[in-house]
């Protein structure tokens, strides 16, 4: 395959640009909104039941994500940006299946959904050679740290989960780099790295999920899109940790 195409399609190898971030970017947005779309035509409320239905796809993702870093799979359909289009795919179908076996026998939408999405990730994690479990050492204290500081904080649950999914993910980050000599594959991670210690990455990535809170619910009144635009960001933290643990405790 031409050497300029695999440095858009694979860029844990060949490292992130400011075009391949911008383009991705903007695929990402339209992703979202498409996806919204067709939420709304399927009739399916942005709350609880949506989050719990597509949970362990975000994990299959995560996992999926990792066996491709691992090379159990091969095909580049597991990489950015494509693997996004896969996962979001395969979990728009699940849920349109488990809708339409709601509607005709009664039996909830979201645990359909999660129950299949479930099997098929124990599955998925069955493949991989987790064994390097001395990571935990290191990430169980500042999880711990992260996840009793912002449930015990005064605001909405939703809130909370937001926050504590982007620092999962710092503290995954920080780890893997700080002890284990893993490498920041982002345009702007990195230029945060070049100014200032690793340790700025554990307060500014949920210091920017505040903000996040603070900008959508000041300028987003619609309730459905101000919900579902703080599950993405949810998502994202969720699933960039997850990778980055799976790849952590396999050592790759």
């Amino acid at each position: 395959m031409n050497e300029e195409l695999l440095k858009w399609i694979y860029p844990k190898k060949y490292g992130y640009t400011w075009y391949t971030t911008l383009t991705y970017s903007l695929l990402f947005f339209l992703g979202i909104y498409i996806i919204f779309k067709i939420l709304k035509k399927l009739k399916i409320k942005i709350d609880y039941k949506l989050a719990f239905a597509i949970f362990p796809f975000i994990l299959i993702g995560s996992t999926l994500r990792t066996m491709r870093d691992a090379l159990i799979l091969t095909s580049l359909v597991f990489v950015t940006p494509q693997i996004y289009f896969l996962i979001s795919l395969l979990t728009l179908t699940i849920l349109f299946i488990s809708k339409t076996i709601e509607q005709k026998f009664f039996i909830p939408y979201e645990k359909i959904s999660f129950i299949s999405g479930i099997i098929v990730e124990i599955f998925l994690l069955l493949t991989l050679p987790i064994y390097y479990f001395k990571a935990l050492i290191y990430l169980i204290p500042l999880l711990t740290f992260f996840f009793l500081l912002v449930f015990n904080s005064n605001t909405k649950i939703e809130n909370k989960i937001l926050i504590f999914s982007q620092a999962y993910d710092a503290s995954i980050s920080y780890t893997a780099m700080k002890f284990f000599g893993y490498k920041e594959q982002h345009v702007l991670p990195n230029i945060l790295f070049s100014l200032a210690p690793l340790e700025t990455f554990l307060i500014i990535k949920p210091l920017i999920a505040i903000l996040s809170i603070i900008l959508l619910d000041y300028y987003i009144k619609q309730k459905d899109l101000n919900k579902y635009l703080k599950m993405i960001i949810t998502i994202i933290g969720i699933a960039q940790g997850t990778r980055n643990l799976l790849n952590l405790l396999c050592l790759i």
